[in-house]
């Protein structure tokens, strides 16, 4: 991290917006890890959404994406992105599409821009995302992990020495 870890409130991911287009649902990949997620459970109200655990945790996708690095040393990280409930075309809709992407192109030489791709859901992420980085600019207060939280501990030690 730029800063060091006591002066981060957190981390927000970015890195898997929704290219399948606009959805009813959030997912949050490490679900039940930090109080971001009661922050992104206030936003989603706002886009008629709602917020949904991962639906394969055991990819272990939240030790394996950007925001990791800042996790692994105690910083709340937020990975959340649209869900699979399209709002037109339904949920077989979305579970075909996300799972064509993961076997055809997900860090394969076809992961490359397509035209057909509906840049839709990739806004909606966005806003919701800056709802949820907004209003972490403009409290005082920081999130935490919550209890039982593998990295609650290193937080409370980063804070401590501040």
């Amino acid at each position: 991290p730029v800063m060091p870890t006591n002066q981060t409130v957190a981390a927000i991911n970015m890195d898997a917006l929704s290219l399948v287009g606009p959805t009813e649902d959030v997912v949050v990949v490490g679900y039940g890890s930090s109080e971001l997620e009661d922050i992104l459970a206030r936003a989603v109200v706002l886009q008629d959404r709602e917020v949904v655990p991962e639906p394969t945790p055991e990819g272990g996708f939240y030790y394996r994406s950007d925001h990791f690095n800042f996790a692994r040393v105690g910083v709340p990280a937020l990975y959340a992105k649209g869900g699979i409930r399209h709002r037109e075309l339904g949920e077989d809709y979305g579970i075909a599409w996300n799972a064509e992407y993961r076997d055809v192109a997900y860090h394969k030489p076809a992961d490359d821009f397509n035209p057909d791709w509906d840049f839709r859901g990739v806004i909606e992420d966005l806003e919701l995302l800056y709802v949820v980085g907004r209003y972490l600019s403009e409290n005082d207060q920081w999130p935490d992990w919550y209890e039982g939280n593998e990295f609650k501990a290193i937080r409370d030690r980063d804070r401590a020495n501040q």
